[in-house]
């Protein structure tokens, strides 16, 4: 019996009036290779939730698939440590933690795999999924090399961009997805102007802005260390989640003092 792991967060969510999840199979006639064909059900596999592009992709991905043609019905994550409870309630799909000697395991039910940031190989000695997908979010070293470390449990790799796709492996069946945006989420609560004052900056600041996860791999440190050699009104905006948030505080303490402010990412920024 695969271990249940750690639950999250349970949910069950409709999209387009039919629900995600097991209940999905019933709503209607199947879609697939024949008339008695069910959705694919998928499972996600990750190092982490948190407010990230990666995890943005998913959450996206799993509201808004056709759920008579596939759907996520469970999200995998290795590390308790490195999920945002609040993420995890953006996403229409249980979020349990597993560790990764469980993983092979726990996946086998399921008709596809979809990973990213985890070299598998080395957890699968048995057996493999039925269906890899990984998908590629970034151009850097790092993405290639946790695929190179998923060889033998990824058969399709799934690119965010043109340029994802012309650095990764050729060897790879790849298609390109472009990570879309959710127009819904664009909005003005309040005018440009009030919310710099409030975030502290003066009105002829030129502010640099970076959203994204506070990690390595995206290398935010470069914005605030070119801070020192720019203008004193050139400030910048870091809004985000991730482990290196406190040393980059330290280093705008000592490179910048004054000129970096950091918030803490939403669903709506």
């Amino acid at each position: 019996m695969a271990q249940a792991g750690i639950p999250v967060k349970q949910t069950r969510s409709i999209v387009g009036g039919y629900p995600i999840g097991p209940a999905a199979t019933q709503a209607g006639p199947s879609i697939g290779g024949g008339g008695g064909s069910k959705p694919l059900r998928m499972v996600h596999v990750g190092p982490c939730f948190a407010r990230g592009g990666a995890e943005q992709h998913i959450i996206a991905l799993a509201k808004f698939l056709n759920p008579r043609r596939a759907y996520v019905e469970r999200c995998l994550v290795v590390d308790a440590g490195a999920v945002d409870p609040a993420v995890a309630t953006d996403m229409p799909a249980p979020v349990d933690v597993v560790p990764l000697n469980h993983l092979e395991e726990a996946v086998q039910e399921y008709d596809v795999m979809l990973h990213w940031g985890l070299a598998l190989d080395e957890f699968f000695p048995h057996q493999r999924p039925k269906l890899g997908v990984y998908l590629a979010h970034g151009d850097g070293w790092w993405t290639s090399s946790v695929l190179a470390g998923s060889h033998h449990v990824t058969d399709h790799v799934i690119a965010v961009s043109q340029r994802v796709r012309d650095v990764l492996d050729p060897s790879y069946d790849t298609t390109v997805l472009l990570t879309g945006l959710d127009s819904a989420r664009l909005a003005h609560t309040r005018s440009r102007l009030e919310k710099r004052r409030e975030l502290g900056f003066a009105d002829d600041d030129f502010v640099l802005g970076y959203v994204g996860r506070l990690s390595h791999e995206k290398r935010p440190e470069i914005l605030i260390q070119s801070l020192a050699s720019l203008p004193r009104n050139v400030k910048a905006l870091i809004v985000g989640w991730g482990p290196m948030r406190a040393s980059l505080m330290e280093m705008a303490n000592d490179y910048a003092p004054g000129r970096v402010i950091f918030a803490t990412g939403s669903s709506y920024l």
